[in-house]
């Protein structure tokens, strides 16, 4: 079958054509998005902005369709083979959309054909439910050699003569970089008769070229009256004109540029069309050039060509060995890095075909400038002296004075900035600065600055407990007072204070919490702040409940005797206890009113009366206790205990052989802050498996966890791991995260089951996330609770905000983007996102926001917070 080649182009398609980006929400063979060929009333992607700026190129070189008919013309209820073609270099991902309509009224005309239902297939839209459209698979679209595509297909003429069809087809040349730019989009359409007899499509039989005009002959066509002559620039805009001779001049070209030509004409049952020919304009005479706006390391070249094949600037300081040759383009270039106060001399050639032409020699001479914009930063005894560095000043020479004086001191530097030290506080002082450049010397305006009175404290904490911290910084400081304020990091207001010393005590703290601090020096009406200063209080984990006996004899109201323990070797922690909070099926009776302070190594004994609804024996209960300073002030410093009930007065035992814990945090990648709950999409579209998923690298967990069915609440598996208090791993479990942050085991209920373990100690709890960073908790607690642990309050995790993404006020997520789980966020987890870009639909590391599609939104997630490094305990 022979195949006719037809490189025309459309006149009225007005924008982009999205195909294959990576934002498409569309199944991975959908192809193009429907109703996208760029046919009348098709909506676009100038409307929509989907690649670049709206913008379009028509260019044959690029695209064409090969067409398997005889001439010009179809016959009614014919099969014919058809080929879309692209061919742009440095692309590596093409896409296309066709369709077929009668030319009278853009009705749908004939049917399409699957040849190959890997490479293309057909597409219909509801709001052209009379179009067919014929697009490329995902699979297609990767290029078949570098910088070239294809698809071949078929179209069966209808039944019947319907007049003129025209064929509309876009494409696109994608980078592949995920992005809506450096995509470049083409469009075309070709027309067909209904199979009148028409004689031989007219050929052109001359070009002529000059340098501002090309001259067409073609032969005369049987049944033509008029024909229409298309010019295009090669890249550029088309024009055309019609004439019933058989030769044109286009004149007003450019020169030395290449054009496409082609002669079309209507023989009344088609549109009959010679191929495109290739012409280029002549070149022009020696180009003219001048040198303007000539500073001290720079002159700026023009010149008279518009177009060369390329162009060469030769140049040198005059007399001085051989020309320096760069390359230029277009019309003008900057000449840099030229020397000050020099003679220098240029010429250029322009390569135009086969010839070279050369401009006259030129000659200029470069200047010596200095803007020197000093400016001046002060302390009390010393400036930082910086100003604007030039090429042509080989040193510089700074000069300066206390105002009123006449006598010079003087620096000498070859760079910015330079430190004067030695100086009065508070005094005004004046500087200049000279550039020796060549001969001349070149002198800035005076500056003055003044010393301040004071220099910055450079604050440390030197002792840290847990409620108390002790702050220095030197004591030579010439300050009349000091300004001390501290909070805890994240609160709305500082605690402040004046001291006159050089140090400073931070009373009444919060154990176990994060604190920022800056001192001010005020002195004679200045002040200066120090940076903030960051430490944290440690834990008053040194108190300790043992568990005397429960005398239950009155089951009303059976009685509770305990320990309370101080294991500190030297701090008094608080005179009393504010608050016992008991919980489970039981509750205090009365109020406890604070007794005695517990002294260094001491104890106090402890009974109260508790009600019970239903006192059973093994039932689950959690005492905690808050302590106070004696006044009724919580100072935070707590102890807890979790116990089985056991009947006639015997000592409560372990709960060894079924606990279970509960934790609660947030995955930021999923988080919504609209409903402040995470996305289920990953389960929505069934992408998440129904057996962990933990067996891989580097978590290499062996558990057998799995369901027939995952709960609609579910966001995604987790990886629970138990650390003892002195942070020895003792197992690990997989289990699910809900939408409300909860970890649930997988044979139901909030919490997870954790075999094996004793109710009666306190553990460590890491959370891990395939695709965020694992977290760790600061403090050590006990199973069997009654509320969740919540990880998602910052204080709660060990080293804070630092290993989390914050979300509003306390309140934070694990940080997404680490997808390798080696505890540290870094351009490895960059490469992860970019090998699954475009991907839709699947369960990846980079699908960072979990909503099942690899876009710039997971970019968008990876790069915040980039480079942070999770704490040991989490890092394989």
């Amino acid at each position: 079958m022979k195949i006719l080649k037809f490189k025309t182009w459309i006149l009225v398609l007005a924008g982009l054509i999205c195909f294959i980006g990576a934002k498409s929400k569309l199944p991975k063979s959908h192809g193009a998005p429907l109703a996208s060929s760029g046919a009348p009333g098709e909506l676009t992607c100038a409307q929509s902005n989907c690649h670049e700026d709206g913008s379009y190129s028509i260019d044959p070189s690029v695209l064409s369709l090969d067409f398997a008919g005889t001439g010009w013309n179809y016959a009614p209820d014919t099969e014919y083979q058809m080929r879309v073609n692209i061919d742009r270099a440095g692309y590596g991902r093409f896409g296309f959309q066709i369709v077929a309509l009668r030319d009278s009224d853009n009705a749908n005309v004939g049917t399409w054909v699957v040849d190959d239902p890997t490479q293309t297939h057909e597409t219909y839209d509801p709001a052209f439910i009379d179009r067919a459209y014929m697009t490329h698979t995902t699979a297609s679209t990767m290029a078949a050699q570098t910088g070239q595509n294809s698809w071949e297909f078929s179209w069966t003429a209808p039944s019947t003569a319907q007049g003129d069809v025209r064929f509309y087809v876009a494409a696109l040349a994608s980078n592949n970089d995920g992005e809506d730019t450096g995509d470049e989009v083409f469009i075309d359409s070709f027309v067909i008769g209904d199979g009148a007899n028409c004689g031989t499509a007219p050929s052109i039989t001359n070009l002529q070229e000059t340098i501002n005009e090309l001259s067409v002959n073609w032969s005369a066509t049987s049944g033509c009256t008029s024909y229409q002559i298309d010019l295009q620039e090669v890249g550029g805009a088309l024009q055309s004109v019609n004439s019933s001779a058989t030769s044109y001049v286009f004149d007003n070209l450019t020169q030395a540029t290449e054009y496409n030509v082609r002669i079309s004409c209507d023989c009344g049952g088609g549109t009959l069309r010679s191929n495109w020919q290739l012409a280029t304009t002549l070149c022009p005479d020696n180009p003219s050039l001048a040198v303007t706006n000539v500073g001290s390391v720079s002159a700026e070249l023009d010149w008279d060509v518009a177009s060369c094949e390329s162009i060469s600037i030769h140049y040198r300081e005059e007399n001085e060995g051989a020309f320096t040759t760069i390359s230029g383009s277009g019309t003008s270039r900057i000449l840099g890095a030229l020397q000050p106060g020099k003679d220098y001399e240029v010429y250029l050639e322009c390569t135009c075909g086969p010839n070279t032409l050369s401009s006259r020699l030129e000659r200029f001479s470069t200047s010596c400038e200095f803007d020197a914009d000093v400016s001046v930063s002060t302390y009390s005894t010393a400036a930082d002296v910086s100003w604007n560095t030039a090429d042509g000043c080989t040193t510089y020479q700074l000069w300066y004075r206390q105002q009123g004086t006449g006598s010079w001191q003087s620096d000498i530097s070859q760079s910015s900035p330079v430190t004067f030290e030695g100086l009065n506080p508070d005094t005004s002082y004046e500087v200049k600065v000279d550039c020796a450049c060549g001969s001349n010397t070149i002198s800035s305006a005076l500056t003055p600055f003044s010393t301040i009175c004071a220099v910055e404290a450079f604050p440390q904490p030197v002792e840290i407990s847990d409620q108390h911290a002790v702050i220095e910084w030197p004591n030579n400081v010439p300050c009349d007072s000091y300004s001390v304020k501290y909070r805890i990091v994240g609160a709305n207001y500082f605690e402040s204070f004046v001291v006159n010393g050089n140090s400073a005590n931070l009373d009444a703290l919060f154990p176990d919490s994060d604190y920022e601090f800056t001192t001010t020096c005020n002195c004679n009406g200045t002040t200066v702040e120090s940076a903030p200063i960051y430490f944290t209080t440690s834990s008053c984990d040194y108190l300790e409940i043992s568990f005397a006996s429960v005398d239950d004899a009155n089951s009303e109201a059976p009685l509770l005797s305990f320990q309370v323990v101080n294991n500190h070797p030297e701090k008094t922690v608080a005179t009393g206890i504010s608050a016992i909070d008991f919980t489970g099926p039981f509750s205090v009776s009365s109020s406890y009113q604070p007794i005695v302070s517990i002294e260094p190594g001491g104890l106090i004994n402890i009974n109260t009366v508790v009600t019970a609804a239903n006192p059973i024996p093994g039932a689950t209960v959690s005492i905690d206790l808050a302590f106070g300073n004696g006044s009724g002030e919580d100072l935070n410093c707590a102890a807890s205990r979790t116990f089985l009930w056991q009947d006639n007065g015997n000592p409560p035992e372990p709960a060894n052989g079924y606990a279970r814990v509960k934790l609660k945090t947030y995955l930021s990648g999923p988080y919504l802050e609209s409903s402040q709950k995470m996305s289920t999409a990953l389960n929505s579209l069934g992408l998440l498996p129904t057996s962990q998923p933990y067996n891989v690298a580097p978590y290499y967990y062996t558990g057998t966890e799995s369901v027939s069915t995952i709960p609609s609440n579910v966001v995604d598996w987790v990886l629970l791991e138990v650390l003892s208090k002195e942070t020895i791993s003792l197992l690990r479990k997989a289990c699910f995260i809900d939408q409300n942050g909860n970890l649930l085991d997988v044979s139901g209920g909030e919490g997870v089951v954790l075999p094996l373990l004793s109710t009666e100690e306190e553990y460590y709890y890491i959370i891990r996330h395939r695709n965020h960073l694992d977290i760790m908790s600061r403090s050590s607690w006990p199973i069997n609770n009654e509320s969740p642990y919540d990880l998602s309050l910052y204080t709660n995790v060990k080293s804070g905000i630092t290993q989390m993404d914050r979300i509003v006020d306390n309140l934070a997520a694990m940080i997404a983007g680490e997808a390798d789980g080696n505890g540290i966020k870094s351009y490895q987890d960059y490469n992860i996102y970019t090998q699954h870009v475009s991907a839709i639909y699947e369960l990846i590391p980079g699908d960072f926001n979990m909503d099942g599609l690899v876009t710039v939104a997971d970019y968008n997630a990876y790069k915040e917070q980039v480079n942070v490094i999770g704490i040991s305990e989490i890092r394989y």
